[in-house]
């Protein structure tokens, strides 16, 4: 199991969205404790252990510290925004 931690501004992010789209992220995020890796996530070209999760219409933006076991989340936001 990872121990996950969410950056300030991330959690920020997350409470201004919709109540559905929150859950789904919520529930999303709960899920890479167990599964840190799983299907349809992609790591970010030219970042370390930097990866991104598909959440409908948003994306996860997440570091993957193996060693320490412990995930930290760095942004949540739009599609359209979140690689700007």
């Amino acid at each position: 199991m990872y121990k996950l931690t969410i950056k300030p501004s991330a959690l920020k992010e997350i409470k201004r969205l919709a109540e559905r789209a929150k859950s789904r992220v919520k529930k999303a995020i709960e899920r890479l404790m167990s599964e840190p890796r799983p299907r349809g996530v992609r790591k970010i070209v030219g970042g370390d252990d930097i990866y991104r999760l598909r959440v409908g219409d948003y994306r996860v933006i997440y570091h993957i510290d193996d060693a320490e076991r412990k995930i930290r989340i760095i942004a949540i936001r739009k599609r359209d925004e979140v690689y700007r």
